[in-house]
């Protein structure tokens, strides 16, 4: 593994440190999804398994998370994903007006990426560790809509990828608006932990990032169900994917999700 890559663990033991004079807040979580889909990539063609642990740290909206991919066809194995990852928000204001500034940086580390490099090719190696950087920063208005049961906000997102070392992919962005609903469920659901049903749907533009063409990608939706019982809250999620490009999605998609996550 690189050197940054190692790096990042250190990070996480040093927010545990420096939170000592408040509680220590760590996030486990597993899910459990039919179809890796990303920014309108279809990224593996079955199941994966997704698991991350969050550490917040001292600062308040500092979180720093450790995550991995793993496909169960193992003959897309060179999809599997490790990423790194510092993650900071803050939400300004009050009621309709609050914004919601946040942004990521992250080290992604493809362990089983076929030869993508000339230098690669001419060491014989039909598989190497490859890596990139992934940015992010977005804004949004989380509390723009309020009407009885149903609550929303809408957002815009910009990701920037960067390959290291240099030259296996294209770098390049994509913006990502988005909007999301909130809607409360009968008393009688919510006395069994089930909290308000989410609403998201959003749509991707790509200026080039690996090579794909530029203009808007896809259109996606999403329907999301968490349950809560105590420190453990459980989120069951069918989505869908209309693609708009076929150099990013060659067809459309449906896939679900199931994910449970516990906060220590």
């Amino acid at each position: 593994m690189c050197p940054a890559s190692r790096s990042v663990p250190l990070l996480l033991l040093a927010a545990a440190l420096l939170a000592e004079d408040r509680p220590l807040g760590i996030r486990a979580e597993v899910t459990a999804v039919s179809r890796f889909v990303s920014h309108g990539f279809l990224v593996t063609d079955g199941p994966c398994l997704q698991t991350g642990v969050t550490v917040d740290a001292a600062l308040p909206g500092l979180r720093f998370l450790v995550w991995q991919s793993v496909t169960a066809d193992r003959d897309q194995a060179s999809k599997d994903e490790i990423a790194f990852r510092a993650i900071y928000g803050r939400i300004i204001g009050y009621g309709p007006t609050a914004i919601d500034l946040h942004g990521y940086g992250t080290y992604v580390v493809k362990p089983q990426t076929p030869s993508a490099t000339p230098a690669q090719a001419a060491e014989g190696l039909a598989f190497a560790r490859t890596s990139q950087w992934k940015f992010n920063l977005g804004a949004g208005l989380p509390s723009l809509l309020a009407a009885g049961p149903v609550t929303g906000g809408v957002a815009v997102d910009w990701f920037h990828w960067a390959p290291d070392p240099p030259g296996v992919f294209a770098a390049g962005s994509v913006v990502e608006p988005s909007a999301t609903l909130a809607i409360a469920l009968p008393e009688s659901w919510r006395d069994l932990g089930l909290q308000p049903l989410i609403v998201r749907t959003w749509a991707d533009f790509h200026t080039g990032a690996f090579g794909v063409e530029p203009g808007w990608s896809n259109v996606d939706a999403g329907l999301i169900l968490p349950l809560a019982l105590g420190p453990t809250v459980t989120r069951l999620g069918v989505y869908g994917q209309r693609s708009l490009e076929e150099s990013v999605a060659s067809e459309d998609a449906v896939w679900t999700s199931l994910g449970c996550a516990v906060t220590f």
